[in-house]
């Protein structure tokens, strides 16, 4: 997507979640844990927290805010093909859990 930032990241009834500024310098000098770029604003982080444990609990929002945080670094750093490589993967990890869910109920 544009900017580097991961296409289709959708909240709750379909609604788009906020976008933030990748790509941006580290105020660390290139310390920091994004490699060279700043993390999202705090209030962003909050904002997808709070729509994610509506939906998913609040033990599952973290969890999955680890996982755009990792994905988000790793669109600033290696760009779109690598962030195609996490969807596939991701998609594949559901329907392969979707399937052994299924089977365990016949």
């Amino acid at each position: 997507g544009a900017g580097g930032r991961p296409p289709g990241v959708w909240g709750a009834g379909g609604a788009p979640l906020p976008r933030w500024r990748a790509g941006g310098p580290d105020p660390g000098g290139g310390r920091g844990a994004g490699g060279g770029h700043a993390p999202p604003p705090p209030g962003i982080l909050d904002q997808l927290r709070s729509g994610l444990a509506e939906t998913t609990g609040p033990a599952a929002a973290d969890e999955t805010l680890r996982l755009v945080e990792a994905i988000r670094v790793l669109a600033l750093r290696h760009g779109g093909p690598a962030i195609r490589h996490c969807i596939r993967l991701v998609e594949e990890t559901r329907r392969l859990a979707d399937a052994l869910t299924q089977s365990d109920g016949d």
